[in-house]
């Protein structure tokens, strides 16, 4: 897998996130989300494309044994970072 280019000299690879868990899955998203715009922030001032910033970015999640519980917050998770992606 080839680390996405920027512009000449500015490599990256996967930006991992990785989400604390928290006392509601309402606030692990939020979690979630800020450190995604934080980490989009960084790439962006490194001028790396909107594009390219969301197509390599990563989340790890801690998850719990309510399987649909889970399953839900993944796919709200995933909806989320869409919305974020398109702001951009």
């Amino acid at each position: 897998d080839e680390p996405a280019t920027a512009q000449p000299g500015i490599q990256f690879s996967d930006a991992g996130i990785t989400v604390a868990e928290a006392a509601s899955p309402v606030e692990t998203i939020t979690g979630a989300l800020m450190q995604a715009q934080k980490k989009s922030a960084e790439l962006m001032a490194l001028g790396v494309s909107a594009e390219a910033r969301f197509q390599r970015l990563a989340f790890q999640v801690t998850i719990g044994s309510d399987f649909f519980a889970e399953m839900a917050k993944l796919r709200a998770l995933r909806a989320a970072i869409r919305l974020l992606a398109l702001a951009y």
